[in-house]
């Protein structure tokens, strides 16, 4: 900073001075005496006012010390606290261990990062999701399961409903009324349930010209976002439950409340963003025009998916493939009808130490 202050204003001066101003009105004007803005002159140009390195001379560390500090570091982890490292070698200067603990830091960050595909849904009441849930207890000792529907953009929990059982019947009459009542999505994601994606809901799907978009086998961290609004719902639901001194005993009450709390306190984007009430409030049924195009552009990624895989490929393709070229087809949909907004970002895993992993049998 100092050199960049005083660089300018020897460039400064200099075009004052060719401009005809005096040096010594120059000096009063910048603050400086007219021998020191000489000796900045001078110093820039032999070596443009290089910065010298301030304090004490770097003293080098022993290469004892530093494979200790090293060894050290390696057997704490990141998480190691830079007192701690420097009562453990006193002779070294505090800021020579913190620079080595901070690069250490910075390499574990750097092997450890990891790329995420962070998604955010632009259209409310455009996709939603649903899930089967267990209450700690059978509501009103009655519904042993609750089926929940929400909707990605807004987070709003359309649906949080008792049932008896898991079955695609239970399952197609509460989409049936919810459609109704609000109208039908484009897309709906579902699980491999039995009960989510058979029986009559694909004819359901199909009869409002809703695209079923199933998690891959053994990956429930697909329909992740249903599945964190299942344990908001159960938050509300367990301290409305206490309230009325019965916790772990749920009745249809405390499930409704919780669902309508949920949708009116929470904040899915943050602090000061706005309840999902706030955000379903822009919500619109879907056109038919616009579900037809979007049902044509699924169509057109899922030929030009096809057709890449089997150049991949070559010859049939497993159930397996065919089910990860829906889904690449309807995301590149999702992206392509601005629905979805993807963006890539790189996360570091939080600090972990290696410690107690060392010592436990």
């Amino acid at each position: 900073m100092e050199r960049t202050v005083r660089v300018r204003a020897v460039q400064l001066g200099r075009r004052l001075t060719a401009a005809g101003h005096r040096r010594r009105a120059i000096a009063a004007w910048l603050g400086a005496s007219v021998r020191t803005l000489a000796d900045w002159g001078r110093r820039f140009e032999e070596d443009h006012l290089a910065a010298p390195a301030r304090g004490r001379p770097v003293k080098a560390v022993p290469p004892a010390d530093a494979s200790a500090l090293a060894a050290l570091l390696d057997f704490l982890g990141s998480v190691a606290a830079l007192p701690i490292l420097w009562r453990s070698f006193p002779e070294l200067a505090r800021a020579e261990v913190e620079q080595r603990l901070r690069a250490y830091r910075d390499e574990v960050l750097c092997k450890n990062g990891v790329e995420i595909l962070a998604l955010r849904w632009t259209w409310v009441g455009a996709v939603w999701a649903m899930d089967f849930a267990e209450p700690p207890s059978p509501v009103d000792a009655a519904f042993p399961y609750i089926l929940s529907v929400r909707d990605l953009a807004s987070g709003k929990a359309l649906l949080w409903l008792p049932v008896q059982e898991k079955s695609a019947a239970v399952v197609r009459d509460a989409l049936r009324a919810l459609f109704l009542e609000l109208g039908a999505p484009l897309v709906l994601k579902e699980d491999n349930d039995g009960a989510l994606c058979a029986g009559g809901v694909p004819d359901l799907l199909a009869a409002h010209g809703v695209v079923g978009l199933r998690s891959p086998c053994y990956y429930p961290e697909y329909n992740g976002a249903c599945e964190a609004g299942i344990g908001t719902l159960k938050t509300y639901a367990h301290h409305e439950a206490a309230r009325h001194d019965r916790p772990g005993e749920w009745t249809c009450d405390d499930v409704e409340t919780a669902r309508l709390r949920a949708n009116e306190l929470s904040r899915p984007r943050g602090h000061a963003g706005p309840s999902p009430d706030e955000l379903w409030s822009a919500h619109r049924p879907v056109t038919a025009d616009e579900r037809h195009i979007f049902r044509a552009t699924v169509e057109t990624e899922r030929t030009r998916q096809l057709e890449q895989a089997r150049t991949d490929h070559g010859g049939q393709l497993t159930d397996k493939q065919q089910a990860h070229l829906e889904r690449q087809a309807i995301r590149a949909a999702l992206v392509a009808c601005g629905i979805l907004v993807v963006r890539r970002r790189r996360i570091s895993p939080p600090f972990k130490s290696r410690f107690w992993a060392r010592i436990t049998p």
